[in-house]
């Protein structure tokens, strides 16, 4: 059989300054893989496996809950990552109670994470149109910053 089949791997870094280091830089492997059958792509991060756990809301509510959550605005200097300097100076983008972080734990070069209020617990309805609007916002801001620091990811937003 000539040809065959070809599994195509394309490797990438996440890169963002990480708390659980004392917020030195570091980078982290990310690679896209391609299925040769179905030409369907999947992304493959580095790290262990998330599971699954059933969802109390209300147990989120509990003061001692949310003295571990690191999206609160009182630990979130001190527990989330931080974009590199070429990309956000700042460390991260805000827009009224919303903020866009990177991803802790990596699967592509350019994954964030946007939190978008100041509540510990917000139900479905506490999703305003003000509130997801200002989350677009920051994910439109994030991919132009990323497209001046790394033209290869431009996108017209």
């Amino acid at each position: 059989m000539r040809g065959g089949i070809r599994f195509e791997r394309v490797p990438g870094v996440a890169r963002f300054a990480d708390p659980r280091a004392g917020f030195e830089p570091r980078a982290f492997p990310v690679e896209l893989r391609r299925d040769p059958l179905t030409g369907r792509a999947v992304r493959v991060g580095h790290f262990g496996a998330v599971r699954p756990v059933p969802l109390d809301p209300d147990a989120y509510r509990r003061p001692e809950v949310r003295g571990h959550c690191p999206f609160c605005p009182e630990h979130r200097g001190r527990d989330l990552p931080r974009f590199p300097l070429d990309i956000a100076p700042e460390g991260w983008l805000e827009t009224g109670e919303a903020v866009l972080v990177p991803n802790l734990f990596p699967y592509v070069a350019h994954g964030a994470v946007c939190v978008l209020t100041r509540d510990h617990v917000v139900p479905l309805q506490g999703l305003t149109p003000a509130r997801l609007a200002a989350g677009l916002g920051l994910g439109a801001e994030y991919w132009r910053r990323v497209g001046r620091a790394e033209p290869v990811y431009r996108y017209p937003v």
